[in-house]
Protein backbone atom coordinates (compact mmCIF):
# COMPACT_ATOMS: atom_id res chain seq x y z
CA UNK A 1 0.00 0.00 0.00
CA UNK A 2 1.36 3.17 -1.18
CA UNK A 3 0.32 6.65 -0.53
CA UNK A 4 1.84 9.26 -3.92
CA UNK A 5 -0.70 11.89 -3.49
CA UNK A 6 1.11 14.15 -1.59
CA UNK A 7 4.98 14.64 -0.57
CA UNK A 8 4.11 14.53 3.45
CA UNK A 9 1.76 11.47 3.33
CA UNK A 10 2.90 8.71 5.28
CA UNK A 11 3.96 5.48 3.18
CA UNK A 12 2.80 1.70 4.10
CA UNK A 13 4.60 -0.64 2.66
CA UNK A 14 4.00 -4.45 2.99
CA UNK A 15 6.28 -6.85 0.98
CA UNK A 16 5.59 -10.22 0.25
CA UNK A 17 7.26 -12.84 -1.41
CA UNK A 18 5.72 -16.55 -2.37
CA UNK A 19 7.34 -19.17 -4.17
CA UNK A 20 5.86 -20.37 -7.31
CA UNK A 21 4.18 -22.78 -8.29
CA UNK A 22 6.41 -24.41 -11.05
CA UNK A 23 10.00 -23.07 -11.91
CA UNK A 24 11.29 -21.25 -14.95
CA UNK A 25 7.69 -19.48 -14.34
CA UNK A 26 8.42 -15.61 -15.60
CA UNK A 27 8.12 -13.23 -12.17
CA UNK A 28 5.31 -11.53 -11.41
CA UNK A 29 4.54 -8.72 -9.43
CA UNK A 30 2.56 -6.05 -8.91
CA UNK A 31 1.11 -2.42 -6.70
CA UNK A 32 -2.06 -1.51 -6.03
CA UNK A 33 -3.47 2.01 -4.01
CA UNK A 34 -6.19 1.26 -1.81
CA UNK A 35 -7.57 3.20 0.29
CA UNK A 36 -9.05 3.00 3.95
CA UNK A 37 -12.71 2.87 2.96
CA UNK A 38 -11.34 -0.25 0.37
CA UNK A 39 -10.48 -2.28 2.99
CA UNK A 40 -12.68 -1.32 6.39
CA UNK A 41 -14.54 -3.45 8.29
CA UNK A 42 -14.40 -5.89 5.35
CA UNK A 43 -11.75 -8.50 3.52
CA UNK A 44 -10.30 -7.12 -0.04
CA UNK A 45 -8.61 -9.68 -2.05
CA UNK A 46 -5.40 -8.17 -3.19
CA UNK A 47 -3.94 -11.03 -4.76
CA UNK A 48 -4.62 -14.53 -5.75
CA UNK A 49 -3.09 -17.41 -8.12
CA UNK A 50 -6.02 -19.44 -6.61
CA UNK A 51 -8.58 -21.45 -9.54
CA UNK A 52 -11.87 -18.72 -9.33
CA UNK A 53 -10.47 -16.09 -7.20
CA UNK A 54 -10.39 -12.84 -8.76
CA UNK A 55 -7.57 -9.96 -8.25
CA UNK A 56 -5.79 -6.90 -8.98
CA UNK A 57 -2.53 -8.63 -8.87
CA UNK A 58 -2.11 -12.36 -10.16
CA UNK A 59 0.89 -14.17 -8.58
CA UNK A 60 1.99 -17.89 -9.92
CA UNK A 61 0.73 -19.89 -6.64
CA UNK A 62 -2.27 -21.33 -5.32
CA UNK A 63 -2.90 -18.43 -2.72
CA UNK A 64 -4.64 -15.84 -1.73
CA UNK A 65 -3.42 -12.26 -0.30
CA UNK A 66 -7.06 -9.79 1.60
CA UNK A 67 -6.21 -6.97 3.83
CA UNK A 68 -8.47 -5.32 5.96
CA UNK A 69 -8.62 -2.45 8.59
CA UNK A 70 -10.97 -3.43 11.61
CA UNK A 71 -13.12 -0.59 13.17
CA UNK A 72 -16.69 -1.30 13.92
CA UNK A 73 -16.88 -4.72 12.61
CA UNK A 74 -15.68 -8.71 13.10
CA UNK A 75 -14.74 -10.17 10.60
CA UNK A 76 -14.27 -14.17 9.85
CA UNK A 77 -12.56 -16.37 7.35
CA UNK A 78 -12.85 -20.10 7.51
CA UNK A 79 -9.72 -22.12 5.88
CA UNK A 80 -10.56 -25.09 4.04
CA UNK A 81 -9.08 -28.35 5.00
CA UNK A 82 -5.70 -29.09 4.00
CA UNK A 83 -4.74 -25.16 3.62
CA UNK A 84 -3.00 -22.82 5.58
CA UNK A 85 -3.35 -19.31 6.44
CA UNK A 86 -1.25 -16.56 7.79
CA UNK A 87 -2.32 -13.42 9.92
CA UNK A 88 -0.24 -10.58 9.88
CA UNK A 89 -1.62 -7.32 12.50
CA UNK A 90 -0.04 -4.43 11.66
CA UNK A 91 -1.82 -2.60 14.53
CA UNK A 92 -4.07 -3.50 17.32
CA UNK A 93 -4.95 -7.08 19.29
CA UNK A 94 -7.21 -9.40 17.90
CA UNK A 95 -9.15 -12.52 19.12
CA UNK A 96 -8.53 -15.98 16.88
CA UNK A 97 -11.17 -18.81 17.66
CA UNK A 98 -10.10 -21.70 16.04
Amino acid sequence: MTSSRRASALLHFLQMWVVPRAARLAPNYGQIDITVDDRRDRWLTVASGEAGVAAPIAIHQDATFSVARLERARLGHRVAAGRLAFLFVAEGDVAIRR
